[in-house]
């Protein structure tokens, strides 16, 4: 598969988005609960709230997993195979390797949300 500069873009800024909305959308629940008591607080000035939380609670690294992939699909392919018959191999084991994953991370979610 060869990447354009437009999937390079597209695929870098879906990973910077979604770092960037998580962490934004933990410190917003730090800063609220922690100095407010409640996640209803609307209106508050960030800047003064952030100096006043000593860490970010609920960050977890299980947020950033689902998404986690996405800057390693960009690496260069450094295989090079010659047979179509290798090709075929090749492409069976990183769809199982993908498929592996994506089980994975739902049985990460659905343990942690859904399964006592």
């Amino acid at each position: 598969m060869k990447w354009r500069i437009q999937d390079y873009f597209i695929v870098l800024t879906a990973f910077v988005m979604l770092c960037i909305l998580i962490t934004m959308s933990m410190v917003n629940h730090t800063i609220t609960v922690t100095l407010y008591g409640f996640e209803q607080i609307c209106d508050y000035n960030m800047r003064e709230a952030l100096y006043q939380i000593p860490y970010i609670g609920g960050l977890q690294g299980r947020y950033y997993v689902p998404f986690l992939m996405l800057p390693f699909m960009l690496l260069p392919q450094t295989i090079t195979v010659h047979s179509m018959r290798n090709k075929r191999i090749l492409r069976v084991i990183s769809i199982l390797f993908f498929l592996c994953v994506a089980v994975y991370i739902s049985y990460l979610l659905l343990n942690r949300y859904w399964i006592v």
